[in-house]
């Protein structure tokens, strides 16, 4: 597959700091890394002081970050379906702003991000959940619009994006080059449509983008946890520590010392509190995970459509129902 329009030569980071559309898709609740943090910050506003609120205006922080969140992935979308349906080169333009904004974006998908390389969470998940939307015409099964998905495009050099760093499940990089198409079945093949290259850019968004912010949310949930844990631990040494100083009693400096060493844990656990409230607030937003699921229902209807060289296009139900029947639990009903 070909690379993205000029994504080879800029990073996530300065992608989304420069380009025309990038700042725009910055603009979130998801936290950026502390390196990074910007001003005012959400999770201070929304989230500061969580021990001592009423549950009620949490609840409202989350009920606002969440319209807000709405309202802005809606306005995205609907500057890119403006410029969609104009046609011509400014469509162009639009699908390969946002296949460049997946290569640019590579490295989102490894183990641990670089910050300053890669685009912001909050502007990955944005470009991930407007995909979605772009998406949401076919992610219906029972429409068949799907079909149209030619999965024979990630072998194309006619792809827009740059797969060569994608994980493979079962073959070599060897098999990967040999497996491209042919000159000449780039020539027999027809241009691919906007639902097959929607669908491709959508997955990818999502891995770099929603996948890998659920990723971070799971971590934070540990870092967390683990933050608590030393909190409590530190403080119940207190008097183990004060008995082993001679005289078995602290000073007055020793004490300040000990103290404000309790204080920077119970500071960074607020913060690291707010960042999970933020997170939490975002993406477990049932509007998100429904449009989420909705997509990977497609995902798995396509997939079974192509293993089974386009018999089966009910979504899987005669598979399912095959499943259920070896595992014993045929007996439910039909959904």
């Amino acid at each position: 597959s070909s690379s993205s329009s000029s994504s080879s030569a800029i990073n996530g980071r300065a992608f989304e700091d420069e380009s025309l559309l990038g700042p725009f898709f910055g603009c979130s609740a998801l936290p950026d890394p502390a390196l990074l943090q910007r001003q005012p910050s959400v999770a201070e506003q929304c989230f500061s002081g969580l021990e001592s609120r009423r549950g009620a205006d949490v609840e409202q922080s989350i009920h606002t970050l969440r319209a807000v969140t709405k309202q802005t992935q809606e306005g995205l979308y609907q500057t890119l379906y403006a410029m969609l349906k104009h046609g011509g080169d400014v469509r162009e333009g639009v699908v390969a702003w946002l296949a460049a904004a997946c290569d640019a974006n590579a490295g989102r998908s490894k183990m641990q991000i670089a910050p300053l390389l890669c685009s912001s969470h909050g502007f990955a998940h944005n470009l991930s959940m407007t995909t979605l939307r772009l998406a949401a015409p076919f992610t219906e099964p029972g429409a068949m619009k799907f079909t149209k998905i030619d999965p024979s495009y990630v072998r194309s050099r006619k792809c827009r994006l740059n797969l060569t760093e994608v994980t493979r499940v079962s073959a070599t990089e060897e098999q990967a080059r040999a497996g491209a198409l042919t000159e000449a079945e780039e020539t027999a093949t027809e241009s691919y449509g906007f639902i097959c290259e929607c669908f491709f850019l959508a997955a990818r968004a999502m891995h770099l983008g929603y996948v890998k912010c659920v990723s971070e949310h799971t971590s934070l949930a540990r870092e967390l946890q683990d933050r608590q844990s030393q909190l409590g631990d530190v403080d119940a040494m207190r008097a183990q520590w004060a008995a082993s100083l001679p005289g078995g009693a602290p000073n007055a400096f020793q004490s300040a010392q000990f103290d404000r060493h309790i204080g920077q844990l119970t500071n960074e656990l607020a913060r690291c509190k707010e960042r999970y409230a933020c997170f939490d607030s975002v993406l477990q937003d049932p509007r998100a995970i429904g449009e989420a699921m909705a997509f990977y229902r497609l995902v798995a209807t396509w997939l079974i459509w192509v293993a089974t060289d386009g018999r089966d296009a009910a979504g899987g139900v005669t598979l399912a129902r095959e499943v259920a029947g070896k595992t014993g639990g045929g007996g439910g009903g039909g959904g």
